[in-house]
Parts: structure tokens; C-alpha cells; sequence
């Protein structure tokens, strides 16, 4: 009554993995260097539960509401390490989150004020750890001309996943050792976000200028440990100092004829991506993505042309590229029945790269092309039967666990 809602959502979650991987390496001479025969079992069990209201009086809106996220993974382990004898390894992995929120508008500004908090609580064999943040959320806009200004801020913790939380361990070359991290921390995530949109028939244009800053962030790190009396380098999760992204973004749709018979659109950005941490030091790195999209329809027909230029961006350790991918669609609609061909990666290969950034303990590089990919069609037919019809539930709420808790 009175514009007042209140919504419930519970979800639960069960995962469950077998996992065996035989690793057997051999020199330049047929001798062998490495025989791991790892084998693991995993149960992984989550409930998320979360109660939101909400209460409507003329231009304003409060909501207030609380999430309890409680997940808890169990392991079973044996490998060359363990000398084939099976241990077991529990952690769990849980945050609450409570927040009260007001929304509204003064004159033509709108607002949105969340004041909120997140804690968390992670346990295992090893260690607990519990830490608690204020998660505030700030969003502004203001109308112009065909367009709009806004300005967001927000701070949120960045967890860790349950299966970073694992002591496991594998042996991935002789001398190279992977493994789990239980004494890993949360982070905290600050992002400032100043926006610009403009629309009008012939144009559609947004830009974003971003500050974002991670402390204690966790990313993929190497060092040195000994192990069993043998110095090694041991790749794993682990907390960085801080992370910095600096940059902005665009997105431009031109319409020339004010229709569908032609769209251009590009969209990119620069950002200033830089990093640091003990392990590895100071990095820097400017990335650079590009996409152009276009597309035309006359009556029936119609057509698109996709095509993103491959970029390397800083992730942890690493450099990785983005997917240099390329596609073209020709379609035939009429009513409700559609008949298309698709070319996926026309007159290119599909390349992926990856690299250690430079550092004093290892160097890798990797690349993988994929020339049966190249320029390959695909026909498709579709009818849809619901035109008009809507068949979708919409959902005040959208919880969902997508971490497995696989190593």
C-alpha cells in the first residue's frame, strides 16, 4: 500500500567437479622430466539471499535493502606433491551487504544517494579473514540540449573466489609450480565516472571520462619459494598494492539518411593503465581499443559489418590482447521468417597473444592463431513464432553464483 514494495529472492547453488590431469613432460633427449598424475574432487554449495524495499512518494523513491551471500567449497587432493596421498581442504567464502538508498530530483537534477556496507568473512584450513567496507554509491545527471550530463561515483570490495582460497598445488613445468593462496585479502574498488550523451536523428554520441583505483588488488603474481628443499618459482593469486585506470571512452552512431538504410558506428577509448606491486614492480601500459560497426537495411534486406582491432591491455603479470574479430552478415527477412549467411573472420585469422610483463624471475610468450577459423559461413534460418507477444518474466531481483570453485 502507499507505493511500497517489498521483494524476496533466495538461490541456491550446488556444483560438483571431477577433475584428473595427467602431466607427463619429456627433454630433448626422451628422458622424462616431470610425471604428474593430479587427481581432485570438489563440492561447491552457495545460498544467496537478498530483501530489497522499497517506498515511492511524488518525485522521490527510498529503498533500503540487505544480500547475505554463503558459499562453502570442499576439496579432495592428491597429486606428485602429496605423494599421491589424498587430503582434504575446506574454505568458505561469505559477504553481507546492507544498504539505504534515496533517489529523486531538484529541478532538473536527478539524483541517486546508496550509503551502504560490505563485509566479509573468508575461512579455511589455513586462516580467517574478515574486513568491512563502506560501499557508497553516488549518481548525478543533468539534461542539456539533446543530450545529458551525469556523474557517478561508487566504492565496492572485490572478492575473491573460493577456489583462490585452495592451498592446491600443481607442478605445470619442472621448476614452475602453480598454486592457490588462502591468505588472500579483499580489495576495495573506487571508480569516478564523468558522462556525456548527446541524440538527436542523425547522431547518437557518448563519452566517458574514468578514474578508477584498486587497492589491494588480486591478480596472478610469480616468486621465488623453496619447496621441499628446491628453490622453484610458484605462480598465484595474490594481492598487488594498487591498480589505476585512467582514461575514457566513445561511442558514435551517425544515421546520414536519419534511418535504417545506414548506421555507422565507432567505439573505443584510451586508458592509462598502471600497476604496482612487490613482486613485479611498477608497470605501465596504454591500451587503446577500437570498433567500428556498420550496418544497412532497405525493406527486406539488409546487412552488418563488425571489425575490432586487436589491443594488448595490462592484467596482472601479463599483457593480453583482445580478440581481432572480424564478421559480416547478409539476411533476408520476410514477416516473422529470416534467412541469413554469416562470414566469421573474413580474410583474417583468429589471433590470440599473451606475454609476462618484464620482470627478473620468468618470460613467456604466447601466441595462438587459428587458420580453420578463417573466413567461415554459416547459414541460418529463424522464424519467430511470439512477434509481438512479450513471453519474458521480469525479475526484481537477479541473483546467480558463477563460481564453480574449480582449480
Amino acid at each position: 500500500k502507499g507505493g511500497q514494495q517489498l521483494v524476496a529472492d533466495v538461490v541456491g547453488t550446488y556444483f560438483h567437479n571431477k577433475q584428473g590431469n595427467a602431466n607427463h613432460q619429456f627433454d630433448e633427449n626422451n628422458a622424462e622430466v616431470l610425471n604428474d598424475d593430479m587427481r581432485q574432487r570438489n563440492n561447491k554449495y552457495s545460498i544467496i539471499g537478498e530483501l530489497a524495499y522499497t517506498k515511492a512518494w511524488g518525485k522521490k523513491q527510498f529503498s533500503a535493502g540487505y544480500k547475505a551471500t554463503l558459499a562453502k567449497s570442499d576439496f579432495e587432493i592428491s597429486n606428485v606433491l602429496s605423494d599421491y596421498a589424498t587430503y582434504d581442504y575446506h574454505a568458505t567464502n561469505d559477504n553481507h551487504y546492507a544498504y539505504a538508498q534515496l533517489g529523486g530530483s531538484l529541478a532538473k537534477l536527478s539524483y541517486r544517494l546508496s550509503l551502504g556496507a560490505t563485509y566479509i568473512h573468508t575461512a579455511n584450513d589455513d586462516t580467517r579473514y574478515n574486513k568491512l567496507y563502506f560501499t557508497p554509491q553516488l549518481l548525478l545527471s543533468y539534461p542539456v540540449k539533446n543530450g545529458q550530463f551525469g556523474l557517478r561515483f561508487y566504492s565496492e570490495p572485490v572478492l575473491p573466489g573460493i577456489s583462490q582460497l585452495s592451498n592446491n598445488s600443481t607442478i605445470e613445468i619442472p621448476g614452475l609450480y602453480k598454486r592457490g593462496n588462502p591468505m588472500l585479502r579483499s580489495g576495495n574498488d573506487k571508480a569516478l565516472q564523468l558522462q556525456y550523451s548527446l541524440n538527436n536523428p542523425y547522431v547518437n554520441l557518448q563519452t566517458t571520462l574514468v578514474y578508477n583505483h584498486i587497492s589491494d588488488p588480486i591478480n596472478q603474481y610469480f616468486r621465488w619459494e623453496n619447496i621441499n628443499g628446491q628453490r622453484v618459482i610458484v605462480r598465484s593469486p595474490l594481492n598487488g598494492d594498487y591498480q589505476t585506470t585512467v582514461g575514457g571512452t566513445y561511442f558514435i552512431q551517425i544515421k546520414p539518411f536519419k534511418s535504417e538504410l545506414l548506421a555507422v558506428e565507432f567505439q573505443g577509448g584510451f586508458w592509462r593503465q598502471t600497476e604496482k606491486n612487490a613482486y613485479m614492480g611498477k608497470h605501465r601500459h596504454n591500451y587503446t581499443p577500437f570498433t567500428i560497426y556498420m550496418s544497412s537495411r532497405w525493406k527486406e534486406f539488409g546487412g552488418s559489418f563488425f571489425w575490432r582491432r586487436a589491443d594488448m591491455y595490462l592484467d596482472g603479470s601479463y599483457l593480453q590482447s583482445d580478440e581481432n574479430s572480424c564478421a559480416m552478415n547478409f539476411f533476408y527477412q520476410h514477416k516473422q521468417l529470416r534467412l541469413s549467411v554469416v562470414c566469421v573472420f573474413p580474410f583474417t585469422t583468429p589471433t590470440y597473444k599473451s606475454e609476462t610483463l618484464d620482470n627478473n624471475i620468468l618470460s613467456y610468450h604466447h601466441e595462438n592463431r587459428i587458420p580453420s577459423q578463417r573466413t567461415m559461413f554459416t547459414l541460418g534460418v529463424s522464424y519467430n513464432l511470439f512477434s509481438g507477444k512479450q513471453k519474458n518474466i521480469r525479475k526484481q531481483i537477479d541473483n546467480h553464483d558463477g563460481d564453480k570453485g574449480t582449480f
